[in-house]
């Protein structure tokens, strides 16, 4: 019986240990809970202010898409123009250089 006795004291006092080690792990994990909670706040926060910029961005772009549009067709319509008008201007000297002696017997008279 003594042994028992001894045995269920043993086992009594290993559960009491077990049970304190448990309620210091529930203290610990209420510490971690409140710092998950704090961090995922800050995420939420964060993730919020982040859609409110992507919508801000979203109008200010909106709003420059048809500028730049235009501009970038401005500036294909210069080019165009430029090429054509150095073409034009290339033909032009050529044919002034190629036909010099016509024009200039023309104008003199000879």
């Amino acid at each position: 019986m003594a042994n028992t006795a001894e045995a269920i004291g043993a086992l009594t006092s290993t559960i009491g240990a077990m049970n304190d080690r448990l309620d210091r792990d529930r203290e610990d994990r209420k510490e971690a809970d409140k710092d998950i909670l704090a961090n995922r706040e800050a995420v939420t926060r964060a993730l919020f202010e982040l859609g409110h910029n992507h919508a801000d961005i979203d109008a200010r772009l909106s709003r420059v898409e048809p500028v730049a549009a235009m501009v970038t067709s401005a500036k294909a319509k210069l080019a165009g123009a430029t090429l054509v008008l150095g073409f034009i201007g290339s033909l032009a000297i050529g044919g002034v250089w190629f036909f010099k002696d016509t024009i200039t017997r023309w104008f003199t008279g000879a």
